[in-house]
């Protein structure tokens, strides 16, 4: 099931989901849930192939863009971009929950958006979105995996959330 943690956690807390992978909020979890850890997300900027401000540069120079993020304003990546950067957020901002709906607005409008690099090794991607250098670092979420505090997982979940955590252990940088 694809979503966001808005979605996807209350069905972890009332049992619909054994567990949910996503990104952590950075404040205080519910306590019916528990997160573990699993690698931090390399974000890059990214817009459609010709984007008139591929050239940018910087956070700044991006403000006056339309912007699509996956968590409610407030609570992303996005935003500690902008604040580290000095710069003003953005005040056009789309939230999406589907990542194919946000592949599609980042490949066929002026919105941007921040996405893994390795997003962009996909063939849809190359076709579609461009990298847009900037000289800011920014943030990496820390991503992991959302479990009811009070249960076991069944034997099926827990051969997948070992399989999630392997991989993304093959995956991380060391």
């Amino acid at each position: 099931m694809e979503g966001v943690n808005s979605a996807l956690l209350p069905q972890v807390r009332d049992e619909t989901l054994d567990f949910s992978v996503g990104q952590s909020s950075g404040r205080g979890l519910d306590a019916a849930l528990r997160f573990r850890p699993l690698f931090r997300l390399a974000l890059t900027v990214v817009g459609r192939q010709g984007h008139p401000l591929r050239g940018a540069g910087s956070l700044s120079g991006l403000t006056d863009a339309p912007w699509l993020v996956f968590y409610p304003v407030g609570t992303g990546a996005l935003e500690k971009a902008f604040k580290s950067a000095g710069a003003a957020l953005p005040s056009a901002i789309v939230q999406c929950e589907s990542y194919a709906s946000a592949l599609a607005l980042l490949a066929k409008t002026d919105t941007l958006g921040l996405i893994a690099p390795q997003m962009l090794a996909e063939p849809y991607a190359q076709r579609y979105l461009q990298r847009i250098a900037v000289r800011e670092a920014l943030p990496a979420p820390v991503i992991g995996i959302y479990l009811r505090a009070d249960a076991p997982l069944t034997p099926a979940a827990s051969a997948m959330a070992q399989a999630v955590t392997a991989t993304a252990r093959r995956l991380s940088p060391a």
